[in-house]
């Protein structure tokens, strides 16, 4: 049985869809509100980075036109701004059905501009009256709170636009009455101590999904999906409102999972399944995560799964961390990394290649090392030749030699 260590250092192509991965989520997650120039930097690395592995670990028949302009998105960010993420298919879809009518062929575009036109207004003339609705679910409490429910998520959100305290979200569904385990009130209470605890109802209203508004856009979170609540991940089984008082308080309840060692890649997240039960208020809800299941690290009574956090506000890596493959040549002098993820990391050394093998890709150098009292001035560490892989060498080092000594002004 493999473990996640393991299976990382094995696998090779697991590069190449780390680099598919983070150049999605740049386009459509964190570049969609505007690529600053550190995304355009990072972006421009990965592509570079994609384009060379795809070559090296694939090879040259899988080098397709597609993955060679990727290297030139960022030239078009820069010139038109950040791509408008757009989702074409619609249309696409309606022009196959503009197509088959009968025509006589002529001035076929303005037909089609006629028609989609048609269909743009009746759709917004459909969709610009909203209605919404406070319903208050039928307890045996005489409070007279009020609970935020919508039938449809287009009618959460219009109501989030109308109303002004939105925070714990906009119930969508019918509710369906529920009696709770002492347990599972006593999370209740934890999630709002301030909330006296004998005005905790036994029982309360379930939901199929809660609407929360943000500042960006509002998300929708559903009965079986996986969140992350204050950093832990959680498997959601149920969406509750329960009574709090004269208030009303939405939760969420379902199964937790305990978080794993790094594998020691950058920006991985590994978690392991658990029989915690846990409830958490809809207000602590970060964002929605996937889970991604590794049979090679499953066992008879656990399993493990990576956490891929497709929503976070950034990424866990910035262009000066990503690593362009080096080709070296006997007498360069370069940069290796000092960790094995493809990221430089921190830690680099200076190294002085005597020797290339291209059959196993790797090279053998002296490292050199700083002198105490002068900086800039680098000298042999010790007469052992060292074997590096080529993944590990960053880029060439500037700089001159002065008999036995490398003089560098930049690192």
């Amino acid at each position: 049985m493999q473990s996640f260590e393991v299976w990382y250092q094995l696998d090779e192509e697991r590069h190449i869809w780390f680099l598919v991965g983070r150049m999605i989520e740049v386009v459509y997650h964190t570049g969609r509100s505007g690529w600053t120039e550190n995304d355009v930097q990072l972006f421009s690395k990965m592509s570079k980075r994609y384009n060379v592995l795809v070559e090296e670990i694939l090879g040259i028949s899988e080098c397709v036109v597609t993955g060679h302009n990727l290297q030139y998105l960022c030239k078009d960010v820069r010139r038109f701004s950040s791509p408008d993420n757009y989702w074409c298919f619609v249309f696409e879809r309606s022009v196959k059905r503009y197509v088959q009518r009968s025509s006589n062929k002529k001035h076929i575009e303005c037909t089609f501009a006629k028609a989609e036109e048609r269909r743009e207004v009746s759709k917004h003339l459909s969709s610009s009256t909203f209605g919404h609705c406070l319903l208050q679910p039928v307890t045996n409490s005489k409070s007279e709170g009020d609970v935020l429910t919508a039938t449809s998520l287009s009618m959460a959100r219009a109501m989030s636009d109308e109303l002004d305290d939105t925070a714990e979200g906009i119930l969508i569904g019918a509710p369906h009455f529920q009696l709770f385990e002492k347990n599972c009130i006593d999370d209740v209470y934890l999630c709002d101590p301030t909330v006296d605890r004998g005005t905790i109802l036994d029982g309360g209203y379930s939901y199929r999904s809660v609407y929360v508004p943000s500042r960006q856009q509002g998300q929708q979170y559903r009965v079986g999906e996986t969140v992350l609540v204050l950093e832990q991940v959680i498997a959601v089984s149920g969406i509750h409102c329960v009574q709090l008082g004269s208030e009303y308080g939405h939760f969420i309840a379902g199964k937790a999972y305990r978080q794993m060692p790094s594998p020691g890649v950058q920006g991985v997240q590994v978690v392991i399944t658990t029989q915690e039960r846990v409830v958490a208020s809809v207000r602590n809800i970060n964002r929605k995560v996937m889970l991604y299941q590794h049979p090679s690290a499953t066992t008879a009574h656990s399993q493990h799964y990576e956490v891929i956090d497709y929503q976070r506000p950034s990424l866990p890596v910035s262009g000066q961390d990503i690593v362009i493959p080096y080709f070296p040549e006997c007498g360069d002098m370069v940069w290796v990394a000092g960790d094995t993820d493809g990221c430089s990391g921190n830690q680099q050394w200076l190294g002085h290649i005597i020797s290339v093998d291209s059959l196993s890709q790797s090279v053998k150098l002296y490292f050199y090392v700083e002198r105490p009292n002068k900086e800039g001035c680098y000298v042999k560490e010790t007469s052992t030749r060292n074997k590096v892989h080529w993944s590990l060498l960053i880029t060439s080092a500037e700089g001159r030699w002065e008999r036995d000594e490398w003089i560098t002004d930049m690192r």
